[in-house]
């Protein structure tokens, strides 16, 4: 393995330097997923859940979230969506906490937030 991995729902989701995301169930490859499906990037940096459930997918061109059987580009409006997004970690109040770009954002149901260091 090179890269992060998330169970969600009985799936187990691995990321990869360059091969994308592949979801494997029950110890068997179920599909694999990358630019084609709506991934910014088959470089997969960081994986988490949201507060929907939904898997959430970072990147070095942006933070992807899993919508169906596709893939769309979360806008979170204080950086580029094209934004390195380093790490991800999903709070028990629902937020996930995000490293994009050298800040710290703060994303739930009411957008995004930025904390810069001094």
């Amino acid at each position: 393995l090179d890269g992060p991995v998330w169970h969600l729902a009985g799936d187990t989701w691995i990321g990869s330097q360059g091969g994308g995301l592949t979801r494997v169930r029950a110890g068997a490859v179920v599909d694999r997923h990358g630019v084609a499906d709506g991934l910014p990037s088959d470089t997969i940096i960081s994986l988490a859940q949201d507060h929907e459930g939904r898997l959430l997918v970072g990147t070095p061109r942006g933070l992807a979230r899993r919508e169906g059987r596709r893939f769309t580009t979360v806008d979170l409006g204080v950086v580029p969506r094209d934004a390195d997004v380093w790490w991800m970690y999903a709070a028990r109040d629902g937020a996930v906490w995000i490293h994009a770009n050298g800040m710290l954002l703060r994303h739930d149901r009411d957008g995004t937030t930025s904390f810069r260091g001094e």
